[in-house]
């Protein structure tokens, strides 16, 4: 095999099965997974059990959709955060009354041996069988889980492109703070909120 025609197959081994950078990009790192000629269409925040997503990027402009807490990894109240519900309530993690919520949606889905795929991640993510007892309220864009009286997952997403929007805009914020940030958020916003992530990472996604 020529020199020249080596050099061809490893360029194209390169752009179809991808490639990883890191890139510092201010007080975090950004891990970039490279594809057809390194274009990326999502961004993660990612935190122990918290997964935020940008979608498209949009310059780390647009985290809109939020995941905290799964079946395997339940949420458990740290990092305490305040959120902006539909009809205008805010509710803060660190010291919350489930009754509110509850009172927000009084017919929730038992979950009881159901299986949690996030349908906004990657593939449709597998979290394992939510535990007995637990109740899926649905307000609006929000999702909340919860097991013997107390929250263990919450998720929501925002999309203004896809559907008209009723009510308030999610926005979340840290908890003893007034200051809401309303979705899509900047990255630097999400940090502020939830803290230094574990690591932010950037692929394609089809």
């Amino acid at each position: 095999m020529k020199v020249s025609t080596t050099i061809f197959v490893v360029a194209c081994l390169i752009l179809f099965t991808g490639c990883r950078e890191t890139v510092p990009t201010g007080s975090v790192t950004i891990e970039k997974e490279s594809s057809f000629f390194g274009y990326r269409n999502v961004r993660e925040y990612l935190k122990a059990n918290i997964r935020f997503r940008c979608r498209p990027i949009k310059r780390g402009n647009n985290y809109s959709s939020l995941l905290v807490g799964c079946p395997a990894s339940p949420y458990t109240g740290t990092p305490a955060m305040r959120l902006r519900l539909p009809d205008g309530t805010v509710v803060d993690t660190g010291d919350l009354d489930i009754r509110v919520l509850m009172a927000k949606d009084p017919s929730p889905e038992n979950m009881t041996g159901k299986v949690f795929y996030d349908t906004g991640g990657p593939s449709m993510d597998l979290y394992g069988p939510w535990p007995d007892g637990t109740q899926h309220l649905q307000i609006n864009s929000w999702n909340f889980y919860l097991h013997d009286n107390r929250l263990i997952s919450f998720r929501v997403y925002y999309r203004t492109e896809r559907w008209r929007y009723h009510g308030e805009i999610p926005a979340i914020g840290k908890s003893g703070e007034k200051t809401l940030f309303p979705f899509p958020m900047t990255q630097e916003q999400v940090i502020h909120v939830l803290g230094k992530p574990d690591r932010i990472r950037e692929y394609l996604e089809e």
